[in-house]
């Protein structure tokens, strides 16, 4: 689907790309000389250590899925949550079962800053395994007045999803977001 550009008056085609995080910000707020020493870095999973060694937190990467009027299958954010220790121990152990579909939902919380949903970072919502291959779902639960929230359970349009992607195609629109410029 394409949809047409506020910035360079182009259409660009919506579903070449997807909103994602590489990694949370707890991981990215540690300085990257001493991430060697308090990080466990993988490609879909990952632990940070406070300095003196305390308070382990352990990050997931899953998708966030919206509906999108006109698409036939869900939009998503690629985005890191945070889990118990217990629960990140218990993905990793069923990483390659086949029937990790049955485990139930389980509680976490947003480790993203969305930079167009003030106020995003740590929403409460449920991570649901899908299966080996397929990267775990997350559906936000609360506060279910967070327009993140609203808008995950009703649905966007085209020209809202297309907002999302728009510092992909245009990065210094996202430094003026950043530095409110805008």
């Amino acid at each position: 689907m394409h949809v047409a550009c506020r910035i360079c008056n182009a259409t660009h085609d919506l579903e070449a790309r997807e909103p994602s995080f590489l990694k949370p910000d707890p991981f990215l707020a540690v300085p990257p000389e001493e991430r060697y020493f308090r990080t466990l870095d993988g490609k879909d999973s990952c632990a940070v250590r406070d300095a003196d060694e305390t308070n382990p937190r352990y990050f997931l990467r899953v998708l966030m899925p919206f509906s999108v009027e006109g698409l036939s299958e869900p939009y998503s954010w690629g985005i890191w949550v945070e889990v118990s220790e217990a629960q990140h121990q218990r993905v990793n152990e069923l990483w390659d079962d086949p029937s990790q579909d049955h485990e139930p939902s389980f509680p976490a919380r947003l480790a993203n800053k969305l930079h167009l949903y003030p106020g995003s970072e740590s929403l409460a919502g449920l991570v649901s395994l899908s299966g080996p291959g397929h990267i775990p779902h997350f559906h936000l639960t609360a506060p279910v007045t967070h327009p993140l929230a609203i808008e995950q359970r009703t649905g966007v349009s085209a020209a809202r999803a297309f907002e999302w992607v728009l510092p992909v195609y245009h990065p210094e629109v996202f430094i003026q977001w950043v530095t409110g410029a805008v």
